[in-house]
């Protein structure tokens, strides 16, 4: 019988809670917390990154980039959007930290709920790394 360490133990409770509580509606990640979305709020120099899985919670935002935000002055907003055409599935591979984690798969007539994160550049490097995604990585604009 083996006693898992405390480390592992972590890694399983994050494994399990994959992928994470989110607010349903649009919110601004600032100091580490889950705040509502301004009326207005200026979205205007931001990259639009879609988040289907963990990257639309606060607990994984804050993993990814601490409690400052890193950059634009902390502020990280997170919108709900409808995407058609696709499917949130589970991924055929698993996390390093042993999550099972959310990919989009084609489904024509399907219309699901996912998140856009408004990232400034600084922003998209630091998730692009925590990714594991490389400067060649083809980028899709939104239509």
């Amino acid at each position: 019988m083996s006693i898992a360490s405390a480390d592992e133990a972590e890694l399983l409770a994050r494994a399990f809670e994959y992928p994470y509580a989110a607010p349903d509606g649009a919110y601004l990640f600032r100091a580490g917390e889950a705040l509502p979305l301004p009326d207005g709020y200026d979205l205007a120099g931001r990259l639009p990154v879609l988040a289907h899985g963990s990257n639309r919670a606060p607990a994984q935002l804050l993993r990814k980039f601490g409690r400052d935000g890193q950059g634009a002055d902390g502020e990280l907003p997170v919108t709900p959007v409808w995407l058609t055409g696709y499917d949130v599935v589970f991924s055929a591979q698993f996390a390093l930290y042993g999550a099972l984690p959310a990919t989009l798969h084609p489904s024509p007539g399907t219309r699901v709920r996912v998140h856009v994160t408004w990232l400034t550049e600084a922003q998209r490097e630091i998730m692009d790394r925590s990714e594991g995604l490389a400067a060649v990585t083809p980028r899709y604009r939104l239509r």
